[in-house]
């Protein structure tokens, strides 16, 4: 029988439940805004390689606006510049609702530009907001339950991932693709209009203490530069970042144009991506502290060589192998929850307590930047240059160089230094809904409340 104290547990809880409501929502919103639906309707309008690495890369082009953003958080407070700025990003989404109701079948070259723009702007304004989140979160929560409520948050969000990709993969099997994009797209709206009201329920917090960009600026060179631990990973999470980051939005738009498949098949693809990811993130929480973070970097990266060799062998000799891909996506999901979960575990642990926030600000920045910029950079790369579409030599150097770089990274990998620790991991908020992006949450300048002294530490620097 629950005690009383369980009963207090989910009492204080459920005070903060509209923030998992939120996270529900809100992970609608970016699986269909800024996902494969995103990059299957992007295909749609006639775009290229080009503006599809762009256009993928948005949320990290964008990231020095996201830094920039948290000098207005002392003046606007986080529930108002988070309500502000998101209000603001979901009028961007008329634009692709527009145009899936106006369904061209020969889109004009503006729509296709007007599209791109709405998702720059769109993620112009998330940067905005999204620089609030994760600190106004952590101000108005008590300390006890955080851990109860960033794991339901994580379970939530990423079942909502799981669902809308389902949901996106029956509409596209029952409807034609433009009735489907309509359906989506509007559902994609309403979800970000009630995402904004779950949060109006929270408690707005206490005005937050930035930490200055002078000292951000003045800091970083060290912490990029100097020998340490930190350094050591942040170069290793780069190198991955330069090839890794472009397999989704161009395997997506490969398996489109070059291999015909339906957006329905994508779609249950990604699903199966994310289920694996989900299934091996359930098992790796509860072997990640006892045996530390390197053994699931070395698992991820072989993983990551398997399937990216398979990739280069369905290039390379078509219709033949293409009916593993269901398996194929569920090893994908394996190895970027391996990933993450290994990365998000093992950067607290290189990270100097003192400068915690500063560290994870800059880790998340420079890699995200960095990947985004790489992203772009392949989609020119990767363009032919009558057709606009993946020229599928240059496809093949991509995964030849992309498997070259794993190697030298799983080398890399198993030379870190992890033990098995309680170290506390970075919150897995939308981890399995938006791998990569999951990262960018963590890009906030607010001081952490100060703590008691525990004694020296010996964290690598």
């Amino acid at each position: 029988m629950p005690s009383k104290y369980d009963y207090l547990k989910l009492s204080e809880l459920g005070q903060y439940r509209k923030g998992t409501y939120f996270g529900f929502a809100n992970a609608f919103v970016w699986m269909i805004g800024l996902g494969t639906p995103m990059v299957l309707l992007c295909e749609k309008l006639g775009a290229s390689t080009t503006q599809v690495g762009l256009i993928y890369a948005a949320v990290f082009l964008l990231l020095p606006v996201q830094l920039a953003s948290t000098a207005l958080l002392p003046i606007l407070g986080f529930r108002r510049q988070i309500l502000w700025a998101w209000g603001i990003r979901g009028f961007f989404l008329v634009v692709p609702v527009t145009i899936v109701y106006w369904a061209p079948e020969q889109p004009p070259d503006w729509v296709l530009t007007l599209f791109i723009a709405s998702i720059f702007g769109f993620c112009f304004f998330r940067a905005i907001g999204a620089t609030a989140m994760l600190p106004w979160m952590f101000d108005i929560l008590p300390e006890r339950i955080r851990g109860r409520y960033f794991a339901t948050d994580a379970l939530v969000v990423g079942l909502a991932g799981v669902l809308t990709l389902l949901l996106s993969s029956l509409l596209f099997y029952l409807l034609s693709p433009y009735n489907a994009f309509r359906v989506l797209f509007t559902l994609t709206l309403i979800a970000a209009v009630v995402s904004l009201c779950f949060l109006r329920n929270l408690p707005d917090g206490r005005r937050p203490v930035v930490i200055p960009l002078r000292h951000f600026f003045s800091r970083a060179p060290k912490l990029c530069f100097r020998p340490s631990h930190y350094r050591r990973f942040l170069r290793l999470q780069v190198a991955y970042g330069v090839a890794g980051y472009a397999f989704t939005p161009f395997s997506v738009y490969y398996l489109k144009t070059a291999l015909d498949y339906s957006q329905s098949y994508i779609l249950a693809l990604m699903a199966l991506q994310f289920v694996g990811m989900f299934g091996a993130a359930l098992v790796i929480k509860e072997w990640i502290d006892r045996l530390g973070s390197k053994p699931f970097f070395v698992l991820s990266n072989l993983a990551t060589i398997s399937f990216q060799i398979y990739w280069l062998l369905i290039i390379l000799f078509p219709g033949r192998l293409e009916m593993a891909l269901p398996l194929v996506y569920l090893l994908v999901g394996f190895a970027v929850s391996s990933f993450q979960t290994a990365t998000n575990k093992y950067l607290s642990h290189v990270c100097r307590p003192s400068e915690r926030t500063l560290s994870v600000t800059l880790f998340s920045a420079v890699v995200g930047f960095i990947g985004g910029l790489a992203s772009t950079g392949w989609g020119m790369v990767l363009k032919d240059s009558e057709s606009g579409l993946i020229d599928t030599h240059r496809f093949l150097i991509y995964f030849a160089l992309a498997i070259a770089l794993q190697l030298v990274l799983l080398k890399g990998y198993m030379k870190i230094k992890s033990a098995p620790s309680s170290e506390e991991a970075m919150p897995r908020q939308g981890m399995l809904v938006r791998p990569f992006r999951y990262l960018v949450t963590f890009i906030n300048m607010v001081e952490p409340p100060a703590r008691p002294s525990s004694g020296p530490s010996n964290k690598p620097e």
